[in-house]
């Protein structure tokens, strides 16, 4: 299992307050209620949670998982937008 989260952002305009505390009890409860041992669990966090930082997890995730499990992923903050890089959003932005 695999959380991440940003509510610290550059500058104070666009902090969020839960992001990382909902990050913390989603793996709390996957723990509890469903049995996923800590070693199965990795966190990113605010400074940690950036690009580089959530591939990393997603690769810890990649290599730790079995044929046969199941992954969970979990974020929570801002998103982002850009470009439809596809032609698939009739907006013209991908979010």
């Amino acid at each position: 299992m695999f959380a991440a989260a940003v509510a610290d952002y550059p500058g104070e305009v666009n902090d969020l307050t839960y992001t990382t505390s909902d990050a913390k009890v989603f793996a709390s409860v996957m723990q509890q209620r469903y049995g996923v041992t800590a070693d199965r669990v990795r966190l990113s966090l605010d400074a940690d949670a950036t690009q580089s930082g959530i591939e990393a997890g997603l690769d810890w995730l990649a290599q730790n998982a079995g044929a046969n499990d199941r992954v969970y992923i979990f974020y929570s903050g801002h998103g982002n937008t850009g470009p439809d890089d596809n032609g698939d959003e009739d907006d013209g932005i991908d979010e």
